[in-house]
């Protein structure tokens, strides 16, 4: 068995699937790892070190027709499609709920995709997604005070004074927004959920999520963070309608780490890095798919932490035969 690891091509996408920590364990395992040229320099791992763990540095071409198991962070982009083959497998995050293209396109390969965002333990937990979550959680709030800044044509205010609504406040991303947002001593919270949880939140921030109050919470703040979950096979419902969207006022931020799984508001739309914001009825919208990939030198030793457990029993497991 060949393994991949590709350089990461989604917009500002600085992860990589493997460290050389990670690719010395594999090959303990006696696996052949191919490593696309400066596909960990982003998260600070040269071409030198991934040599002296063992891989073999190649280009891209090399990486997507010789391996016949590939480690990505991110879905296969467009440019990508010209190298799924059937039976290949490739582990990253897919989201298709998001992007059902995508779906249709690897069941037309014949790939064997292995989507992070639906790997589950015992508990229920999606621990690949929880810790891409946390990073997000933080990245949101950053991102919602630098957009609430007049400098970004917005309303001109300090995050302490703001008002902030989170969607999905008792999930990871929300709830690490929630924590933030206390240590900044934010103005007013609206926490919003299914459950009500005064352990994890303070009474006077949490209300339960209903479409009355997901209103009233909206149209009262200055930024709202969307960051419910559902199961990632399904598309998320559009918990936040256009009409809520209107009522707030003119500049404020809507920041919808959602996205991934087709985002909370009728008015969301896929951005990017390169173009991360729109103005959608005069309202900051800020959806951009892979927020982790801007720090990764953070984000990329987490999630490889957390996905190689699976990577391992998969790779342990799995046997290909080549025709």
């Amino acid at each position: 068995m060949v393994i991949g690891i590709p350089k990461e091509r989604k917009s500002h996408e600085g992860r990589v699937g493997l460290d050389p920590k990670h690719v010395s364990l594999l090959k303990c395992l006696g696996r052949e790892i191919f490593v696309e040229e400066n596909a960990g320099v982003l998260s600070g791992f040269s071409n030198k070190e991934y040599v002296a763990a063992g891989a073999k540095i190649v280009s891209r071409d090399e990486v997507w027709t010789g391996a016949d198991y590939i480690i990505k962070v991110k879905e296969p982009l467009l440019e990508e499609y010209r190298y799924l083959k059937p039976g290949l497998i490739i582990m990253a995050f897919f989201h298709f709920a998001g992007n059902p293209e995508l779906k249709k396109i690897s069941l037309e390969a014949g790939i064997i995709p292995v989507p992070y965002e639906s790997i589950y333990i015992k508990d229920g937990s999606r621990p690949i997604l929880r810790a891409m979550s946390l990073v997000a959680g933080e990245i949101a709030v950053d991102v919602g005070a630098y957009y609430l800044r007049k400098i970004n044509l917005a309303k001109g205010v300090l995050l302490r004074d703001a008002v902030v609504t989170i969607i999905g406040a008792l999930g990871v991303a929300g709830f690490r927004v929630y924590e933030i947002l206390r240590g900044y001593g934010v103005k007013k919270i609206y926490a919003l959920d299914l459950f009500c949880n005064p352990d994890k939140i303070r009474p006077e921030d949490i209300y339960l999520s209903t479409p009355e109050n997901i209103a009233y919470a909206i149209q009262r703040s200055d930024l709202v963070i969307g960051a419910a979950a559902v199961n990632p096979a399904k598309n998320l419902p559009k918990i936040i309608t256009r009409d809520m969207i209107r009522s707030m006022e003119k500049f404020s931020v809507f920041v919808d780490i959602a996205i991934d799984e087709g985002g909370t508001s009728e008015t969301s739309f896929v951005t990017s890095h390169d173009k991360p914001i729109y103005l959608k009825d005069g309202i900051i919208h800020y959806c951009v798919p892979n927020m982790p990939g801007i720090v990764p030198r953070s984000s990329a030793p987490a999630l490889i932490e957390a996905a190689f457990p699976f990577i391992e029993d998969s790779i342990r497991t799995t046997k290909v035969v080549i025709i």
